[in-house]
């Protein structure tokens, strides 16, 4: 019996590290984001592309309110028809640790560069995963890095 424990015991010990290895996900992974201004898909680097996010996730964690717009599809349409903006879209859903409301999930991210939801003081941020139908989050720590981010890859 004690020759059983023991083989169980070494079983399960080479069974647990090969399991981690099989099972091991990244679930705010930057790979394959597409990123795109108006519409436009870039054609970034990794380092660009791992730029804007981080840039677009420092303003997303330092939301200081939610707007509470009526988040249609016709208001989405009339941003992508009518103003400046940056879209990401990741391949698996990701999170963002807010100061304000805890951990909130998405997979696409809009932020209006132009038009009634920037203002100087602060940006309307779309985030969703599907679609944006969650409560968009006004944001005004880090939204002039993010535009100066994008001048400066000349996107704007």
């Amino acid at each position: 019996m004690t020759r059983f424990l023991l083989l169980l015991f070494v079983f399960k010990l080479a069974m647990i590290p090969g399991c981690n290895r099989s099972h091991s996900v990244d679930l705010n992974t930057t790979k394959q984001a597409n990123v795109y201004i108006n519409g436009t898909l870039l054609n970034l680097s990794n380092d660009e592309t791992n730029a804007i996010i981080k840039q677009t996730d420092n303003v997303l964690a330092g939301g200081e309110g939610l707007n509470n717009l009526d988040v249609t599809p016709e208001l989405i349409n009339k941003i992508r028809n009518n103003d400046q903006y940056i879209e990401i879209n990741f391949p698996q859903t990701r999170f963002i640790i807010t100061d304000k409301y805890g951990k909130i999930e998405f997979t696409r991210i809009m932020i209006p560069l132009t038009g009634k939801l920037v203002s100087k003081e602060s940006v309307t941020i779309f985030y969703g995963t599907s679609n944006y139908t969650d409560l968009p989050v006004i944001c005004s720590n880090g939204y002039y890095e993010l535009r100066e981010l994008l001048m400066g890859l000349e996107y704007l």
